[in-house]
């Protein structure tokens, strides 16, 4: 996982840009504030009342499957 992956800056990069004298605050998505974390959370969510949920018969597992073995190149 790098930096462009989840934009917090690995610990050189954090030194490098603490030797420049910038904020490192700048460097790092705003998704990772606190702030953010409050906003997610402000709303309220309500939960799903699973003893009343009628019994649907047609509603089975998805019927996946997957290819075993390498993926071929084309």
């Amino acid at each position: 996982m790098e930096f462009q992956d989840i934009h917090i800056s690995c610990q050189h990069a954090i030194a490098a840009i603490h030797e420049l004298k910038y904020a490192i605050n700048d460097f790092i998505h705003e998704a990772y504030f606190i702030i953010s974390y409050k906003a997610i959370y402000k709303a309220s969510f309500t939960p799903i009342d699973i003893e009343n949920l009628s019994d649907d018969s047609d509603c089975k597992a998805c019927n996946i499957k997957t290819r075993r073995g390498r993926i071929s190149k084309k």
